[in-house]
Formats: C-alpha cells, structure tokens, sequence
C-alpha cells in the first residue's frame, strides 16, 4: 500500500514533467486526493518542514505541533500557491530580499501552516489575547495562518512595498473580523486592515484541511528529509572531530562559535578554551609552564590540574612563549606518552603545535624536582582513562541524537538513516524500541492516518474564504475581540487524579462556544462563570491535566479567590490529541 501511494506521487510529478513545452506542468497536491490544483512552472511537491522560531511565542507541549507545509518556489517568477484547505497564496515575481535588502536570485522555500481551531490555537502557544488587558478580553479567530520565506537555509523578507495577495480558508461567514499581524519583537497584536478591507466569500462545499499531529521523533524525522539542500546528521567521531581543524572543541569551528567561547585569565578576556600559563625560565635557562583548561571543558587534564611542566625542546624563551602565544586560540589538547618522553599536541587557530615537555614539581623558589616513574604513570594512566571515556561517552550521545551537532552534505540514499538518528532524541519509550525497518513502517502509517483524517474533513467542510493583501511574513489573523461574559478572575492550583499536588507551567481556557484560547503562564486564570468553559493544564513532565465543563457548573467562583481543581491526566501524544478534540468538542 505505502509502496503504492508513493509509486503513485512520482508518476503524478513525471507525468506532469513529460507535458509539451507549451504547456505548464500541472502538480496534484499530494496530501489529498481532492486537493485543488495549482499551475506554475517553478513549484515542487511539498512536505512537511518545522515552523520558524519566535521570539514570543511558546509552544507548550515540545513532542506535538501542527506541521509546516513547505513549497519551493522561482523568485524571478510570480507564484500561485494552492493548498488542500481551500487558501492560495499569490506571491509577486522578484518579492523576496535578503537581509540586507538585496534581491534574491535563489529558489525560495516557503513555509505555511494554518489554525484553524482552539486546540491549533493551543498547541501553537501562539497569544490569543489583543493585549495588557487579555485576562479578561480574548480574540476569536476567523481563521489564523503562518507565513514564513527561507533561501539556503537563512530568514528573507518582502520587498518594501510588494503585497501578497491571500484568500484564506476560513470558518466563519461573518464580515465583523479585522485582520491582525503579530509583531513577535514587541509581543503584541497589531491591526492590519479592517473588516472593511476584507472580502468574505461563502460558496458551495469543497476540500477541507484539518492539522495532523505528529509525534515531535516523527516530525523531526519528516524534517530532515524535507530538507531541500539535503543535508544530513554529522557523525563525526570526538577522536577524529580534534584530527580536523574544522572543528572548534567538538563542534564545528567558525567565527561566531569561537566569539561564544570567551573566558577570562588575569582580568583579560581570551578566545581560548586551553591556555599555557605562569610560563618561567629559571637562571639556569629551565622553561617551565602549566596547562590550565576553561571550566566545563577538557575535564581529562584534571589529573595534570596542578601539575608543572618543563619543557624538553631546545628553544629560546621568546620563541617558545611566541609559540604558546595566545593569539593562537588553542581550543583542545592531547598528551601523548611515550616511555619518558611526551608530547603535548595544542590545537588552535593557527593549527597544531607539538610541545616536547615532562611533569614536575616546583616549589615557592621555582626549584624543580622530579615526580617518580609510577607517579608519572598514574598521573597519565588517569589522564588517558579519562580521555577515553569522554570519547565513548560522546561517540554514544552521538549515536543516539544526542549531541547539538552541525550537518554536511551526503548522498540522498543515507538520508533516511541519518534522519533515524537525529530523531532519536525526541522519540518516545516506544519509538526507541523499533529498529530502522519499523520506524520507517511505523511513519508511513501516521502519513496514511493523516491522510484519512484531512480526507474525512474534506468530506463535511464548507467553502468560506476571506481574501486579502499582506506586506510582510509572520503570523497573521482574521479576529474579533471578545471580552469575557460574567468574567472571574482567581489563582488556580492543581490536583492529580490522586489527589497530589501537582503545579503547571500553563493553564488554557476554552470556550466551547467560541473559536478561541485563553493563555495564562503565570498568575491569575480568567473565565466566564457561564461559559461551557474547558480547562486544560500543562504539567512539568509535558502531561496534560483537564476540567471539564460538568466541574464548572453550579460552582460560585469570586475574584482574587483560590481554587483547586482536580486534573484528569492525558499523556502527551497523539492519542491525547484525539481525546483534547473529543473533548473541546471538535
């Protein structure tokens, strides 16, 4: 089946390709069967790619987010993009610019992804609230949507003057809703257009669109394949990351990694993570020097952490202290012992530096004595124990997707494998049990339950679209202000389903009555005291604790007062998904 439903897409995409060169290549929207059409020479199939950061934004469960669907486009063309929901967006020829203003000669990725209902709202950690006053006034959306542009990777942005032409897909017929956009800078709502500026139309059934939830292992996964440069997991070994100099420490080496990495020796500032200190040439002309490491970092020199070293090499003074000068940005060093010899081997900016020296001691009058062959042993055997350890240790973090490490180009067929990888930090108990075979199984399935799901919204939507212009990316909203009917204002406090005390990290007010979300995290919660209201709690695990409707009615609740409510608990996943839009009423 899932061979076949991919056999499929690509014959679609061939099919489309092999069209006379009169003729511009039509491509069927792959998520559904139904999906509109949209005709342009410079559109690939999409997937599923994760949503941009914001500033102010705070999504409260890390494992489940309503996806992003990216499509890649021509900047030089104008572009009509179409999606199964019933919204196209209509981007100008030559509309993107770099940061620095200049125009963009790249294919453009961009990013959408809509909201459409409270639990999108919720899940989003998007603010429904028009401002300060919020606790007791909420936006209720007519329909919510995020717009984002990338080209290799880096942030572009609308050419100053240049429109975006939307007809979004919305879910209420009503003319009374402003348009807002969200400055994520400032943390607020800002009104855009009025109701007048907006055109509503209401037509006959057609497709719908309803957000599918995957697991965040499994979103990552789909993420890393979308990715249109190709670019995969670095599995770079700690033994092999220190032999290259495009590494600083353990992560890649550049610029803006070294500048993070100050420390401070003497009231001076270094960009150095091992430095040669208290550096001393005796009058017998005996240089002597200690390696001291920044905090945090190479914790195998410990055994050597007050040790003195004498240097072996036939060198000036001046020539070895040029040698070790800081300017050189040592970032990482290894020991290595041979008989009674060793060699230091410092690793900076300016590449290796071999140092010849042997440990001692030295007292107050810089007078040196000799460490014992089994104390010099001891001191090395720890040091080496320590070394390999960290270097397990790391290679094992790595392995499992672990390690925030950069990425590099490899050939498509590695791909999934890497993406395996890099997923495993966020997958489930369950999700780290299954091998590669499984997982790729196992993701597949949750494509073709997606596809049931929009399939089944598809069947009983309607066709409402509000049309307008933007001039910028971010996040955009057809909304109305509502203030709170009969509002309350109290301090919550939680129980589990044990009666424990349990505190949360956010409370959620829904009005089953009303397409919105209230968000509190911290202080006070607002509701109506006769609204069929919906309480939901995010716990510090990631749970979900809920109240429901049946609590609330014929309690008296008075402001400035505290309450406890008793949570049912939901796990954090999919399954809990179904149940929250069960529950809410969806």
């Amino acid at each position: 089946m899932k061979t076949a439903t991919l056999a499929l897409l690509l014959s679609c995409a061939a099919a489309a390709l092999a069209q006379s060169p009169a003729e511009k290549p039509v491509i069927e929207n792959y998520i559904s069967a139904s999906s509109p059409r949209f005709q342009t020479s410079s559109v690939k199939l999409y997937d599923y790619t994760s949503e941009p950061a914001y500033k102010n934004i705070k999504p409260p469960l890390e494992n489940i987010k309503v996806a992003c669907i990216s499509k890649t486009i021509n900047n030089k063309e104008s572009s009509s993009l179409s999606y199964s929901s019933g919204t196209t967006i209509t981007i100008p020829a030559n509309a993107f610019v770099d940061e620095a203003g200049n125009p963009v000669t790249e294919n453009i990725s961009v990013s959408y992804r809509e909201f459409k209902n409270p639990l999108d709202f919720l899940l989003s950690g998007i603010p429904m609230s028009p401002g300060s006053s919020g606790t007791k006034e909420q936006f209720v959306s007519a329909g919510m949507f995020d717009l984002s542009a990338s080209a290799n990777g880096k942030k572009v942005f609308l050419k100053k003057g240049c429109k975006v032409d939307v007809t979004l897909s919305s879910v209420d017929k009503n003319q009374d809703y402003n348009l807002y956009s969200f400055n994520d800078a400032a943390g607020r709502w800002e009104m855009k257009a009025d109701k007048n500026k907006v055109k509503v139309v209401a037509s006959s059934s057609a497709p719908g669109e309803s957000p599918y939830f995957y697991s965040s292992a499994v979103y990552s996964y789909m993420d890393f394949l979308s990715r249109g440069t190709n670019y995969i997991y670095d599995s770079t070994t700690c033994k092999k990351r220190f032999e290259s100099l495009n590494y600083y420490y353990t992560k890649k080496n550049d610029k803006k990694e070294i500048g993070e990495n100050r420390w401070w020796w003497c009231g001076k500032p270094f960009r150095e993570l091992i430095k040669v200190a208290n550096v001393h040439k005796s009058k017998n002309g005996t240089i002597t020097f200690q390696i001291v490491r920044a905090i945090g970092t190479n914790r195998e020199l410990m055994p050597y952490q007050s040790v003195v070293w004498r240097l072996e090499d036939k060198m000036k003074f001046q020539d070895f202290k040029l040698l070790v000068d800081f300017k050189n940005y040592f970032f990482d060093i290894r020991i290595e012992q041979s008989g009674e010899e060793y060699v230091l081997r410092l690793k900076g900016m300016n590449g290796f530096k071999e140092i010849k020296a042997v440990p001692v001691k030295l007292n107050k009058n810089h007078a040196i004595a000799e460490y014992s062959e089994k104390v010099k042993n001891k001191l090395y055997t720890r040091y080496y124990k320590l070394l390999r350890w960290r270097e397990k240790f790391f290679d094992h973090q790595l392995v499992q997707g672990k390690i925030d490490c950069n990425y590099f180009l490899a050939p498509a067929e590695d791909r999934p494998m890497y993406a395996w990888r890099a997923a495993k930090q966020k997958m489930t108990t369950e999700e780290k049990q299954m091998s590669f075979g499984d997982w790729k199984t196992y993701v597949e399935a949750k494509r073709e339950d997606e596809m049931a799901s929009i399939n089944a919204s598809a069947a009983t939507s309607s066709s409402i679209t509000r049309s307008f212009s933007i001039d910028g990316m971010g996040i955009w909203n057809c909304d109305q202000i509502r203030r709170l009917k009969n509002p309350v204002q109290i301090m919550a406090e939680y129980t589990n389903e044990r009666g424990e005390p349990v505190s949360a990290t956010a409370t959620f007010i829904v009005d089953k009555n009303l397409n919105g979300v209230l968000q509190y995290y911290n202080g006070p919660v607002a509701f109506s005291k006769t609204a069929e209201t919906v309480l939901i709690a995010i716990l510090p695990k990631g749970e979900i604790g809920v109240v429901m409707p049946d609590y609330f009615k014929g309690k008296s609740f008075y402001d400035n007062k505290t309450y406890t409510f008793p949570l049912k608990e939901l796990s954090a996943g999919t399954a809990s998904v179904q149940e929250l839009k069960k529950l809410i009423g969806l």
